[in-house]
């Protein structure tokens, strides 16, 4: 069932629970300083093409390195894009997002940005990296995380922040140990989101929540003035806010525009299709 979570079917009232609930919440900021024209795109990749460097020592079969990893990527993104994007593992979907994120440079065509444009990513290892963190308090990592911009910071600001994010009360003063898993993610997405980025990456943000969690993330989305990235494997989660189907296959992004639920599920039903096929 595509639409299991899909809360544009969400009743006012269950919507309003999620987003007051003290421990379900995910009310992400407004984006700030984005100084872009609003019928423009932010970011736009033109005929991009990325490979790996060759390794020393290694001969590969092109000057230029080893075979390409991703090959004529043309995509746009502005402040309003829902995106999912789904591919096989090792498909090149993290390697995509860095392409956008700027944390991996192409190695032929052009990537535009515009010169205001933040981009942030949460993935599941940054969740997995706060095992050095546990004797700390959500509060501690997050004004350590701060450096030195928490000298003018409030304390309680942190706390607020926090809070929108289902960390409220005494789980705030909890040392992360003794957080559960989907509370942990909610850490990282709070530290995340405090440079109110004008669009957000989330790298398989459905691992370690529960359904009443990802619905309240759903919400979230829903009301979030900036744009969304989403890499998952489950159609579940992405229907509920997908505007744009990015199937990665042999290298290759296949963009579908998605304007109803129905769109969605026949997209992503086609790309299963072929996937089990494969297998078959």
């Amino acid at each position: 069932d595509g639409g299991r979570y899909r809360t544009s079917y969400a009743k006012p009232e269950r919507i309003q629970q999620l987003k007051s609930h003290p421990t379900l919440r995910f009310n992400l900021p407004e984006p700030l300083g984005y100084r872009g024209p609003a019928d423009l795109p932010a970011l736009s990749m033109d005929a991009v093409t990325f490979r790996y460097p060759p390794r020393p020592g290694v001969v590969t079969r092109t000057d230029s390195g080893s075979a390409p990893l991703l090959s004529g990527l043309t995509v746009q993104l502005g402040l309003s894009s829902r995106v999912a994007i789904v591919g096989e593992n090792g498909a090149g979907k993290t390697t995509l997002v860095s392409l956008i994120s700027g944390a991996l440079a192409p190695s032929s065509g052009e990537v535009h940005r515009h010169h205001s444009l933040r981009v942030a990513t949460v993935s599941q290892h940054q969740t997995e990296r706060l095992r050095h963190q546990l004797d700390k308090t959500a509060v501690q990592f997050m004004m350590e995380a701060l450096g030195s911009a928490r000298e003018s910071i409030k304390q309680q600001d942190v706390l607020n922040h926090l809070g929108s994010f289902g960390i409220s009360g005494d789980l705030a003063a909890l040392p992360i140990g003794m957080l559960s898993g989907g509370q942990k993610a909610r850490l990282t997405l709070a530290q995340t989101m405090w440079a109110r980025p004008h669009v957000l990456i989330l790298d398989e943000p459905t691992n370690h929540l529960d359904s009443d969690a990802l619905e309240a993330l759903q919400v979230g989305i829903g009301s979030f003035k900036g744009g969304l990235i989403a890499i998952s494997h489950s159609a579940d989660f992405v229907a509920s806010f997908c505007k744009e189907l990015w199937i990665l296959e042999r290298g290759h992004v296949g963009v579908h525009h998605i304007g109803c639920l129905a769109d969605f599920e026949a997209a992503f039903s086609q790309y299963s299709n072929r996937i089990i096929g494969e297998f078959e």
